[in-house]
């Protein structure tokens, strides 16, 4: 079983609310426009099994002159939350899931191809509350 595999799998072994986070990252090459990436953050909770509480919130930056040119998509999932962070003059973004639901990341790629972005090979994984 290499990493990739061994990773997935850790993200299916865990069943309690609460007791851990499963955290997963993925770097995505690519623009969208701010309606598509509030659409892809509500698709994406759908795809991994996710519930969707409320609507995304957006916000702009730079702020205050400080920060890349881009936006953040936050949708809140009664699980936890999914955060788009996009960088315009890069043309990627990072795309953030936290839950303490267990949940296959494959989705993740798969979507993000569906709108035309790029997957990087490498992703984050896995975050644990201390006992």
């Amino acid at each position: 079983m290499n990493a990739r595999t061994r990773d997935r799998h850790h993200f299916q072994d865990h069943h309690a609310f609460g007791g851990h986070i499963q955290a997963f990252g993925l770097a995505l090459g690519g623009v969208m426009s701010e309606e598509q990436w509030i659409e892809f953050v509500g698709e994406l909770a759908k795809a991994i099994g996710m519930t969707p509480a409320y609507e995304p919130a957006v916000w702009h930056f730079p702020h205050e002159d400080k920060g890349g040119e881009g936006i953040m998509v936050v949708q809140p999932i009664t699980e936890s939350f999914i955060v788009a962070d996009t960088w315009t003059a890069h043309k990627s973004a990072y795309v953030f899931v936290s839950s303490c639901k267990s949940f296959d990341p494959g989705p993740v790629s798969d979507l993000a191809r569906r709108y035309g972005l790029a997957p990087s090979d490498q992703f984050l994984t896995g975050l644990e509350l201390p006992r």
